[in-house]
Protein backbone atom coordinates (compact mmCIF):
# COMPACT_ATOMS: atom_id res chain seq x y z
CA UNK A 1 0.00 0.00 0.00
CA UNK A 2 0.88 3.66 -0.32
CA UNK A 3 0.42 6.04 2.76
CA UNK A 4 -0.58 8.20 4.32
CA UNK A 5 -3.68 5.78 5.05
CA UNK A 6 -6.10 5.83 8.30
CA UNK A 7 -5.15 8.16 11.08
CA UNK A 8 -4.73 6.53 14.35
CA UNK A 9 -3.57 9.09 16.76
CA UNK A 10 -1.34 7.74 19.85
CA UNK A 11 -0.18 4.54 18.05
CA UNK A 12 2.27 2.59 19.92
CA UNK A 13 5.79 4.16 20.02
CA UNK A 14 4.64 6.51 17.47
CA UNK A 15 1.99 9.40 19.46
CA UNK A 16 1.65 11.56 16.57
CA UNK A 17 1.08 9.16 14.01
CA UNK A 18 -1.16 10.11 10.75
CA UNK A 19 -1.23 7.03 9.24
CA UNK A 20 -0.93 3.34 10.04
CA UNK A 21 -1.85 -0.34 8.15
CA UNK A 22 -2.20 -3.52 9.58
CA UNK A 23 -2.50 -6.62 7.83
CA UNK A 24 -3.92 -9.62 9.78
CA UNK A 25 -4.46 -13.39 9.41
CA UNK A 26 -1.60 -14.02 6.49
CA UNK A 27 -1.89 -17.34 5.29
CA UNK A 28 2.29 -18.06 5.50
CA UNK A 29 4.84 -17.85 8.24
CA UNK A 30 7.74 -16.12 6.93
CA UNK A 31 7.87 -12.48 4.98
CA UNK A 32 10.07 -9.66 3.87
CA UNK A 33 8.45 -6.41 4.69
CA UNK A 34 9.86 -3.34 3.01
CA UNK A 35 8.87 0.35 4.29
CA UNK A 36 10.29 3.20 2.87
CA UNK A 37 9.68 7.17 4.21
CA UNK A 38 10.95 10.53 3.30
CA UNK A 39 10.68 11.85 6.54
CA UNK A 40 8.87 11.40 9.98
CA UNK A 41 8.84 8.50 12.45
CA UNK A 42 7.80 5.26 11.56
CA UNK A 43 7.39 2.13 13.91
CA UNK A 44 7.28 -0.98 12.63
CA UNK A 45 5.90 -3.87 15.06
CA UNK A 46 5.19 -7.60 14.51
CA UNK A 47 2.51 -9.57 16.96
CA UNK A 48 0.07 -11.90 15.95
CA UNK A 49 -3.66 -12.63 16.83
CA UNK A 50 -3.50 -14.85 19.75
CA UNK A 51 -2.21 -12.99 23.15
CA UNK A 52 -0.54 -10.05 21.78
CA UNK A 53 2.69 -11.24 20.40
CA UNK A 54 4.36 -13.52 17.71
CA UNK A 55 7.21 -16.10 18.47
CA UNK A 56 10.18 -15.43 16.32
CA UNK A 57 11.80 -18.46 15.14
CA UNK A 58 14.47 -16.81 13.10
CA UNK A 59 15.14 -13.75 10.61
CA UNK A 60 16.79 -10.74 9.60
CA UNK A 61 16.53 -6.81 10.34
CA UNK A 62 18.17 -4.10 8.83
CA UNK A 63 17.15 -0.58 8.42
CA UNK A 64 18.75 2.66 7.78
CA UNK A 65 18.42 6.44 8.17
CA UNK A 66 19.70 9.57 6.71
CA UNK A 67 23.24 10.61 7.20
CA UNK A 68 22.64 14.06 9.14
CA UNK A 69 19.47 13.32 10.59
CA UNK A 70 17.55 10.86 11.98
CA UNK A 71 18.71 7.46 14.36
CA UNK A 72 16.15 5.08 15.54
CA UNK A 73 15.22 2.23 17.74
CA UNK A 74 14.78 -1.67 18.00
CA UNK A 75 13.00 -2.51 21.00
CA UNK A 76 12.35 -6.13 21.95
CA UNK A 77 9.11 -6.82 23.75
CA UNK A 78 8.18 -10.12 25.45
CA UNK A 79 5.52 -11.45 27.33
CA UNK A 80 6.59 -14.94 28.39
CA UNK A 81 10.30 -15.24 26.97
CA UNK A 82 13.33 -14.28 28.88
CA UNK A 83 15.94 -14.18 25.91
CA UNK A 84 16.26 -13.15 22.31
CA UNK A 85 19.10 -14.23 20.52
CA UNK A 86 20.99 -12.59 17.95
CA UNK A 87 23.50 -14.24 16.13
CA UNK A 88 23.82 -16.01 19.25
CA UNK A 89 24.71 -13.48 21.83
CA UNK A 90 21.91 -12.98 24.21
CA UNK A 91 19.34 -9.79 24.15
CA UNK A 92 17.43 -9.63 26.55
CA UNK A 93 13.69 -9.03 26.56
CA UNK A 94 12.63 -5.44 26.87
CA UNK A 95 15.82 -4.11 25.93
CA UNK A 96 16.59 -1.81 23.25
CA UNK A 97 19.61 -1.66 20.70
CA UNK A 98 19.97 2.49 19.32
CA UNK A 99 21.37 3.22 16.25
CA UNK A 100 22.94 6.98 15.42
CA UNK A 101 22.09 8.72 12.20
CA UNK A 102 23.58 7.37 8.81
CA UNK A 103 23.96 3.72 10.66
CA UNK A 104 22.98 0.68 9.13
CA UNK A 105 21.91 -1.76 12.26
CA UNK A 106 21.81 -5.04 11.08
CA UNK A 107 20.73 -7.73 13.27
CA UNK A 108 21.04 -11.47 11.87
CA UNK A 109 19.54 -14.61 12.92
CA UNK A 110 16.80 -13.25 15.20
CA UNK A 111 15.56 -16.12 17.72
CA UNK A 112 13.60 -16.60 20.82
CA UNK A 113 14.82 -19.07 23.57
CA UNK A 114 11.50 -21.00 23.84
CA UNK A 115 8.04 -21.03 22.81
CA UNK A 116 6.41 -17.67 23.89
CA UNK A 117 5.11 -14.54 22.58
CA UNK A 118 7.53 -11.86 21.80
CA UNK A 119 8.06 -9.81 19.18
CA UNK A 120 9.64 -6.58 18.34
CA UNK A 121 9.36 -3.01 17.68
CA UNK A 122 11.61 -0.90 15.15
CA UNK A 123 11.04 3.10 15.26
CA UNK A 124 13.17 4.94 12.53
CA UNK A 125 13.30 8.66 12.75
CA UNK A 126 13.47 11.52 10.54
CA UNK A 127 12.97 8.64 7.51
CA UNK A 128 14.71 6.38 6.11
CA UNK A 129 14.07 2.54 5.41
CA UNK A 130 13.27 -0.79 7.05
CA UNK A 131 14.09 -3.88 5.39
CA UNK A 132 13.01 -7.11 7.95
CA UNK A 133 12.82 -10.93 6.80
CA UNK A 134 11.18 -12.98 9.21
CA UNK A 135 9.84 -16.59 10.18
CA UNK A 136 7.26 -16.76 12.19
CA UNK A 137 5.96 -19.48 14.50
CA UNK A 138 2.65 -19.22 15.05
CA UNK A 139 1.23 -21.46 17.85
CA UNK A 140 -2.32 -22.61 18.55
CA UNK A 141 -3.94 -21.93 15.39
CA UNK A 142 -2.81 -18.34 15.33
CA UNK A 143 -1.61 -16.03 12.56
CA UNK A 144 0.72 -13.31 11.98
CA UNK A 145 -0.08 -9.78 11.94
CA UNK A 146 1.81 -7.01 10.98
CA UNK A 147 0.96 -3.11 12.32
CA UNK A 148 3.14 -0.08 10.99
CA UNK A 149 2.45 3.56 11.65
CA UNK A 150 3.77 6.84 11.21
CA UNK A 151 3.63 10.73 10.81
CA UNK A 152 5.43 11.08 7.61
CA UNK A 153 3.00 12.61 5.37
CA UNK A 154 2.68 11.10 1.98
CA UNK A 155 5.17 9.41 -0.06
CA UNK A 156 5.74 6.26 2.27
CA UNK A 157 5.54 2.78 0.49
CA UNK A 158 5.22 -0.05 2.33
CA UNK A 159 5.21 -3.80 0.89
CA UNK A 160 4.50 -6.96 2.56
CA UNK A 161 5.73 -9.97 0.38
CA UNK A 162 4.99 -13.57 1.16
CA UNK A 163 7.35 -16.05 -0.35
CA UNK A 164 6.53 -17.87 -3.66
CA UNK A 165 6.29 -21.40 -4.15
CA UNK A 166 9.14 -21.93 -6.92
CA UNK A 167 10.59 -24.86 -8.47
CA UNK A 168 12.70 -23.50 -10.70
CA UNK A 169 15.78 -24.67 -12.71
CA UNK A 170 18.45 -22.57 -13.99
CA UNK A 171 21.29 -23.47 -16.28
CA UNK A 172 24.40 -21.75 -17.40
CA UNK A 173 22.27 -18.94 -19.04
CA UNK A 174 24.25 -16.53 -20.17
CA UNK A 175 26.39 -18.94 -22.27
CA UNK A 176 23.51 -21.00 -23.45
CA UNK A 177 21.31 -17.91 -24.26
CA UNK A 178 24.56 -15.82 -26.34
CA UNK A 179 27.57 -17.77 -26.64
CA UNK A 180 25.96 -20.62 -28.66
CA UNK A 181 23.55 -19.03 -30.73
CA UNK A 182 26.86 -16.19 -31.35
CA UNK A 183 29.01 -18.92 -32.76
CA UNK A 184 26.13 -20.72 -34.89
CA UNK A 185 25.68 -17.15 -36.15
CA UNK A 186 29.30 -16.56 -37.04
CA UNK A 187 29.09 -20.11 -38.63
CA UNK A 188 26.10 -19.57 -40.73
CA UNK A 189 27.64 -16.68 -41.79
CA UNK A 190 30.56 -17.86 -42.90
CA UNK A 191 29.01 -20.63 -45.06
CA UNK A 192 28.48 -23.44 -42.38
CA UNK A 193 25.41 -25.28 -41.22
CA UNK A 194 25.26 -25.61 -37.58
CA UNK A 195 24.20 -28.24 -35.31
CA UNK A 196 23.91 -27.48 -31.66
CA UNK A 197 23.78 -30.01 -29.08
CA UNK A 198 22.86 -28.13 -25.81
CA UNK A 199 22.96 -29.09 -22.17
CA UNK A 200 20.43 -32.42 -21.32
CA UNK A 201 19.52 -30.44 -18.19
CA UNK A 202 18.47 -27.42 -20.09
CA UNK A 203 16.11 -28.49 -23.35
CA UNK A 204 13.20 -26.63 -23.37
CA UNK A 205 15.65 -23.68 -23.54
CA UNK A 206 17.07 -24.82 -25.57
CA UNK A 207 14.65 -25.77 -27.96
CA UNK A 208 12.95 -22.45 -27.76
CA UNK A 209 16.23 -20.77 -28.87
CA UNK A 210 15.73 -23.03 -32.16
CA UNK A 211 12.16 -22.04 -32.48
CA UNK A 212 13.22 -18.41 -32.76
CA UNK A 213 15.81 -19.68 -35.28
CA UNK A 214 13.83 -21.19 -37.21
CA UNK A 215 11.70 -18.42 -37.52
CA UNK A 216 13.66 -15.96 -38.45
CA UNK A 217 15.43 -18.65 -41.47
CA UNK A 218 11.45 -19.04 -43.04
CA UNK A 219 10.68 -15.42 -43.01
CA UNK A 220 13.49 -14.75 -45.09
CA UNK A 221 13.33 -18.07 -46.95
CA UNK A 222 16.41 -19.02 -46.30
CA UNK A 223 17.44 -22.82 -45.51
CA UNK A 224 17.42 -24.55 -42.16
CA UNK A 225 21.41 -24.04 -41.32
CA UNK A 226 20.72 -23.99 -38.00
CA UNK A 227 19.43 -27.63 -36.29
CA UNK A 228 19.54 -29.07 -32.68
CA UNK A 229 19.76 -32.55 -31.00
CA UNK A 230 18.82 -33.26 -27.86
CA UNK A 231 19.63 -36.71 -25.98
CA UNK A 232 19.40 -37.65 -22.24
CA UNK A 233 22.55 -39.71 -22.14
CA UNK A 234 26.16 -39.00 -24.20
CA UNK A 235 26.03 -41.53 -27.18
CA UNK A 236 25.16 -38.94 -30.00
CA UNK A 237 27.35 -36.80 -28.62
CA UNK A 238 30.38 -38.96 -28.74
CA UNK A 239 29.33 -40.05 -32.26
CA UNK A 240 29.11 -36.41 -33.20
CA UNK A 241 32.75 -35.48 -32.16
CA UNK A 242 34.58 -38.23 -33.17
CA UNK A 243 32.66 -37.74 -37.00
CA UNK A 244 35.22 -36.49 -39.34
CA UNK A 245 32.17 -34.81 -41.51
CA UNK A 246 32.36 -32.21 -38.66
CA UNK A 247 35.48 -29.51 -39.38
CA UNK A 248 34.54 -27.85 -36.18
CA UNK A 249 33.37 -28.65 -32.70
CA UNK A 250 32.84 -25.33 -30.77
CA UNK A 251 32.62 -27.03 -27.28
CA UNK A 252 31.63 -24.60 -24.09
CA UNK A 253 31.50 -26.81 -20.94
CA UNK A 254 33.15 -28.21 -17.86
CA UNK A 255 37.25 -28.64 -18.40
CA UNK A 256 36.93 -32.31 -17.59
CA UNK A 257 34.34 -32.68 -20.38
CA UNK A 258 36.29 -30.35 -22.47
CA UNK A 259 39.55 -32.17 -22.00
CA UNK A 260 37.58 -35.80 -23.57
CA UNK A 261 36.33 -33.57 -26.55
CA UNK A 262 39.50 -32.10 -27.41
CA UNK A 263 41.13 -35.02 -27.56
CA UNK A 264 38.96 -36.65 -29.25
CA UNK A 265 38.21 -34.04 -31.93
CA UNK A 266 42.66 -34.14 -32.36
CA UNK A 267 42.47 -37.94 -32.69
CA UNK A 268 40.69 -37.67 -36.12
CA UNK A 269 43.00 -34.09 -36.62
CA UNK A 270 39.62 -31.99 -36.63
CA UNK A 271 39.56 -28.47 -35.46
CA UNK A 272 38.37 -27.90 -31.64
CA UNK A 273 37.28 -24.21 -30.22
CA UNK A 274 37.08 -24.67 -26.24
CA UNK A 275 35.93 -22.93 -23.93
CA UNK A 276 35.87 -24.18 -20.63
CA UNK A 277 35.81 -23.33 -16.85
CA UNK A 278 37.25 -20.95 -14.93
CA UNK A 279 38.74 -20.29 -10.88
CA UNK A 280 38.61 -16.35 -11.55
CA UNK A 281 39.94 -13.96 -8.65
CA UNK A 282 39.65 -10.76 -8.41
CA UNK A 283 42.33 -8.72 -6.01
CA UNK A 284 41.78 -5.51 -4.14
CA UNK A 285 44.84 -3.23 -3.62
CA UNK A 286 45.56 -0.95 -1.07
CA UNK A 287 44.52 1.78 -3.26
CA UNK A 288 40.99 0.77 -4.42
CA UNK A 289 38.22 2.28 -4.22
CA UNK A 290 35.60 -0.66 -2.30
CA UNK A 291 32.68 1.41 -3.41
CA UNK A 292 33.26 -0.05 -7.03
CA UNK A 293 35.18 -3.32 -5.75
CA UNK A 294 32.22 -4.56 -3.23
CA UNK A 295 28.92 -4.49 -5.79
CA UNK A 296 31.55 -6.15 -8.70
CA UNK A 297 32.29 -8.77 -6.32
CA UNK A 298 28.90 -9.35 -4.87
CA UNK A 299 27.86 -9.47 -8.56
CA UNK A 300 30.17 -11.70 -10.07
CA UNK A 301 29.89 -14.34 -7.15
CA UNK A 302 26.51 -14.06 -6.46
CA UNK A 303 24.89 -13.86 -9.92
CA UNK A 304 23.35 -16.71 -11.77
CA UNK A 305 24.04 -18.17 -8.54
CA UNK A 306 27.71 -18.38 -8.67
CA UNK A 307 27.04 -20.85 -12.47
CA UNK A 308 29.09 -18.93 -15.24
CA UNK A 309 32.35 -19.71 -16.30
CA UNK A 310 33.50 -16.47 -15.35
CA UNK A 311 32.39 -16.38 -11.81
CA UNK A 312 34.04 -14.85 -9.07
CA UNK A 313 35.44 -17.62 -6.63
CA UNK A 314 38.33 -16.12 -4.98
CA UNK A 315 39.48 -12.50 -3.82
CA UNK A 316 42.64 -11.44 -2.74
CA UNK A 317 42.65 -8.84 -0.74
CA UNK A 318 45.70 -6.53 0.68
CA UNK A 319 45.93 -6.91 4.25
CA UNK A 320 45.56 -2.92 4.67
CA UNK A 321 42.09 -2.73 3.31
CA UNK A 322 40.83 -6.91 4.03
CA UNK A 323 38.39 -6.39 7.36
CA UNK A 324 37.31 -3.40 5.68
CA UNK A 325 36.44 -4.91 2.59
CA UNK A 326 35.09 -8.45 4.51
CA UNK A 327 32.72 -6.02 6.45
CA UNK A 328 31.12 -4.61 3.43
CA UNK A 329 31.10 -8.02 1.80
CA UNK A 330 29.28 -9.52 4.69
CA UNK A 331 26.78 -6.45 4.92
CA UNK A 332 25.97 -6.63 0.83
CA UNK A 333 25.34 -10.70 1.05
CA UNK A 334 23.21 -9.65 3.87
CA UNK A 335 20.94 -7.67 1.39
CA UNK A 336 20.67 -10.39 -1.44
CA UNK A 337 17.23 -11.93 -1.98
CA UNK A 338 16.71 -15.33 -3.25
CA UNK A 339 14.03 -16.22 -5.26
CA UNK A 340 12.53 -16.39 -8.79
CA UNK A 341 15.09 -15.35 -11.40
CA UNK A 342 12.16 -13.45 -13.17
CA UNK A 343 11.33 -11.75 -10.53
CA UNK A 344 13.00 -7.97 -10.57
CA UNK A 345 14.24 -7.67 -7.13
CA UNK A 346 15.49 -11.11 -7.01
CA UNK A 347 19.80 -11.00 -6.78
CA UNK A 348 19.92 -14.63 -6.88
CA UNK A 349 18.17 -17.49 -8.37
CA UNK A 350 18.82 -21.32 -7.73
CA UNK A 351 21.50 -23.78 -8.64
CA UNK A 352 20.52 -26.25 -11.37
CA UNK A 353 19.43 -29.25 -9.96
CA UNK A 354 20.10 -31.22 -6.35
CA UNK A 355 23.47 -32.66 -7.41
CA UNK A 356 24.91 -29.23 -7.83
CA UNK A 357 23.16 -28.21 -4.25
CA UNK A 358 25.09 -31.35 -2.83
CA UNK A 359 28.32 -29.98 -4.32
CA UNK A 360 27.79 -26.35 -2.70
CA UNK A 361 27.46 -28.31 0.31
CA UNK A 362 30.50 -30.87 0.20
CA UNK A 363 32.56 -27.72 -0.88
CA UNK A 364 32.07 -25.80 2.34
CA UNK A 365 32.33 -28.61 4.56
CA UNK A 366 35.80 -29.45 2.83
CA UNK A 367 36.58 -25.96 3.04
CA UNK A 368 36.01 -25.83 6.77
CA UNK A 369 37.45 -29.20 7.51
CA UNK A 370 40.58 -27.50 6.00
CA UNK A 371 40.18 -24.70 8.17
CA UNK A 372 37.62 -22.13 6.26
CA UNK A 373 36.04 -19.39 8.49
CA UNK A 374 32.78 -19.66 6.95
CA UNK A 375 31.60 -15.46 7.57
CA UNK A 376 27.97 -15.49 5.61
CA UNK A 377 25.54 -18.58 4.37
CA UNK A 378 25.93 -21.91 3.65
CA UNK A 379 23.01 -23.17 4.23
CA UNK A 380 20.39 -25.23 1.60
CA UNK A 381 17.24 -23.30 1.83
CA UNK A 382 14.07 -25.75 2.79
CA UNK A 383 11.94 -24.79 0.13
CA UNK A 384 10.69 -26.38 -3.18
CA UNK A 385 13.49 -25.43 -5.54
CA UNK A 386 17.32 -25.84 -5.53
CA UNK A 387 18.32 -22.95 -3.38
CA UNK A 388 20.99 -22.01 -1.29
CA UNK A 389 22.49 -19.35 0.70
CA UNK A 390 25.34 -17.43 -1.10
CA UNK A 391 28.69 -18.55 1.18
CA UNK A 392 31.65 -16.35 2.08
CA UNK A 393 34.59 -18.29 3.79
CA UNK A 394 37.94 -16.75 5.01
CA UNK A 395 40.77 -19.36 3.44
CA UNK A 396 43.89 -20.11 2.19
CA UNK A 397 44.76 -20.24 -2.00
CA UNK A 398 46.62 -23.30 -1.34
CA UNK A 399 43.79 -25.74 -0.30
CA UNK A 400 42.15 -28.04 -2.88
CA UNK A 401 39.22 -27.12 -2.67
CA UNK A 402 39.96 -23.36 -3.46
CA UNK A 403 41.49 -24.50 -6.60
CA UNK A 404 38.47 -26.29 -7.05
CA UNK A 405 36.06 -24.58 -9.58
CA UNK A 406 33.21 -25.14 -7.81
CA UNK A 407 29.69 -24.17 -9.93
CA UNK A 408 28.08 -22.47 -7.00
CA UNK A 409 27.79 -18.66 -5.11
CA UNK A 410 30.83 -19.99 -2.83
CA UNK A 411 33.45 -17.02 -2.50
CA UNK A 412 36.37 -17.12 -1.04
CA UNK A 413 38.50 -14.12 1.33
CA UNK A 414 42.19 -14.34 0.83
CA UNK A 415 44.12 -12.26 2.52
CA UNK A 416 47.80 -11.03 0.88
CA UNK A 417 50.81 -8.52 1.47
CA UNK A 418 51.15 -7.41 -1.83
CA UNK A 419 50.49 -6.95 -5.33
CA UNK A 420 53.37 -9.62 -6.32
CA UNK A 421 52.07 -12.14 -3.83
CA UNK A 422 48.34 -11.80 -4.89
CA UNK A 423 49.68 -12.36 -8.36
CA UNK A 424 51.42 -15.15 -8.25
CA UNK A 425 48.50 -16.91 -5.84
CA UNK A 426 45.91 -16.09 -8.52
CA UNK A 427 48.05 -17.47 -11.57
CA UNK A 428 48.72 -20.50 -9.75
CA UNK A 429 45.46 -21.92 -10.13
CA UNK A 430 45.10 -24.07 -13.29
CA UNK A 431 42.12 -21.96 -14.71
CA UNK A 432 43.58 -18.84 -16.87
CA UNK A 433 39.86 -17.40 -18.13
CA UNK A 434 38.69 -14.01 -15.81
CA UNK A 435 40.61 -11.93 -13.70
CA UNK A 436 40.11 -8.46 -11.80
CA UNK A 437 42.24 -5.85 -10.62
CA UNK A 438 40.81 -3.15 -8.41
CA UNK A 439 43.57 -0.15 -7.94
CA UNK A 440 43.75 3.42 -8.07
CA UNK A 441 47.36 3.10 -8.48
CA UNK A 442 48.54 3.14 -12.72
CA UNK A 443 51.40 1.48 -11.71
CA UNK A 444 50.14 -1.79 -9.89
CA UNK A 445 47.41 -1.49 -13.11
CA UNK A 446 50.22 -1.75 -15.51
CA UNK A 447 51.91 -4.38 -13.62
CA UNK A 448 48.96 -6.54 -13.90
CA UNK A 449 48.61 -6.37 -17.57
CA UNK A 450 52.32 -6.93 -18.25
CA UNK A 451 53.52 -9.84 -19.56
CA UNK A 452 54.48 -10.52 -15.56
CA UNK A 453 51.09 -9.87 -14.58
CA UNK A 454 48.11 -11.45 -14.77
CA UNK A 455 48.37 -14.99 -16.88
CA UNK A 456 44.38 -15.09 -17.74
CA UNK A 457 42.62 -14.68 -21.41
CA UNK A 458 40.34 -11.76 -19.97
CA UNK A 459 42.66 -9.47 -17.53
CA UNK A 460 40.12 -6.09 -16.29
CA UNK A 461 41.17 -2.95 -13.86
CA UNK A 462 38.50 -1.77 -11.54
CA UNK A 463 35.79 -4.20 -12.98
CA UNK A 464 34.81 -7.55 -11.94
CA UNK A 465 35.34 -11.09 -13.97
CA UNK A 466 31.80 -12.13 -14.76
CA UNK A 467 31.23 -11.34 -18.37
CA UNK A 468 33.11 -9.41 -20.74
CA UNK A 469 32.80 -6.61 -23.21
CA UNK A 470 30.84 -8.12 -26.16
CA UNK A 471 33.26 -6.44 -28.72
CA UNK A 472 36.92 -8.25 -26.95
CA UNK A 473 37.62 -12.36 -27.79
CA UNK A 474 35.91 -14.36 -24.68
CA UNK A 475 38.06 -16.97 -23.69
CA UNK A 476 41.31 -18.34 -21.57
CA UNK A 477 44.65 -20.73 -20.89
CA UNK A 478 45.20 -23.36 -19.51
CA UNK A 479 42.14 -25.50 -18.15
CA UNK A 480 40.41 -22.68 -19.92
CA UNK A 481 40.81 -24.14 -23.04
CA UNK A 482 42.51 -21.21 -25.23
CA UNK A 483 39.62 -20.63 -27.20
CA UNK A 484 38.22 -17.61 -28.53
CA UNK A 485 34.49 -16.44 -29.26
CA UNK A 486 33.33 -13.24 -29.95
CA UNK A 487 35.96 -10.54 -30.79
CA UNK A 488 36.90 -9.16 -34.40
CA UNK A 489 39.02 -12.18 -35.10
CA UNK A 490 36.08 -14.70 -33.99
CA UNK A 491 35.00 -15.50 -37.76
CA UNK A 492 38.31 -16.82 -38.46
CA UNK A 493 37.69 -20.49 -36.31
CA UNK A 494 34.80 -20.86 -38.82
CA UNK A 495 36.51 -20.63 -42.45
CA UNK A 496 39.01 -22.63 -44.03
CA UNK A 497 42.51 -20.58 -44.49
CA UNK A 498 43.40 -21.16 -48.15
CA UNK A 499 46.16 -19.34 -50.35
CA UNK A 500 45.52 -18.98 -53.71
CA UNK A 501 47.68 -17.55 -56.17
CA UNK A 502 46.87 -17.21 -60.06
CA UNK A 503 49.67 -16.81 -63.00
CA UNK A 504 48.39 -14.31 -65.40
CA UNK A 505 51.80 -14.15 -67.60
CA UNK A 506 53.39 -16.18 -69.80
CA UNK A 507 56.35 -17.59 -67.85
CA UNK A 508 56.42 -19.87 -65.05
CA UNK A 509 58.05 -18.16 -62.47
CA UNK A 510 59.54 -20.48 -59.40
CA UNK A 511 59.88 -20.33 -56.20
CA UNK A 512 63.23 -18.48 -54.95
CA UNK A 513 64.46 -17.67 -58.28
CA UNK A 514 65.10 -21.79 -59.04
CA UNK A 515 66.10 -22.59 -62.32
CA UNK A 516 64.50 -25.48 -63.94
CA UNK A 517 64.79 -26.11 -67.13
CA UNK A 518 63.24 -29.06 -69.43
CA UNK A 519 63.24 -29.81 -73.22
CA UNK A 520 59.75 -29.83 -74.83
Amino acid sequence: TQGPVSPIPGAPGCPNAQWTETITDVAFTSATIRVEQPAGTTVLTATNTYSGGTYLSGGTLEAQTPGAIGGGAVTFLANTVSTFRIDGAAMPANSIVNFSPGDMIDLANIAADSWAYGGFALTLLHGGFIVAQLNLSTPFGAHPLFALSGDGVGGTNIVLEPPRPQDLNADNLPDLMFQTPNNAFLGAVCGNACVWKPSHKTPLAALAVQRLCNSVLEANHLPPVLQLFVESGTELATRFVADRRVALISFTGSTEVGRKVGERVAARLGKSLLELGGNNAVIVDETANLDLAVPAIVFGAVGTAGQRCTSTRRVFAHQAIAAELERRLIHAYRQVRIGDPLQSETLMGPLIDAHAVERYQAAIASARKAGGELLYGGNALKRPGNFVEPAIIRARNDWPIVQTETFAPILYLIPVASLAEAIAAQNAAAHGLSSALFTDRLQNAEAFLSAAGSDCGIANINLGTSGAEIGGAFGGEKDSGGGRESGSDAWKAYMRRQTATVNWSRELPLAQGIEFKVAQ
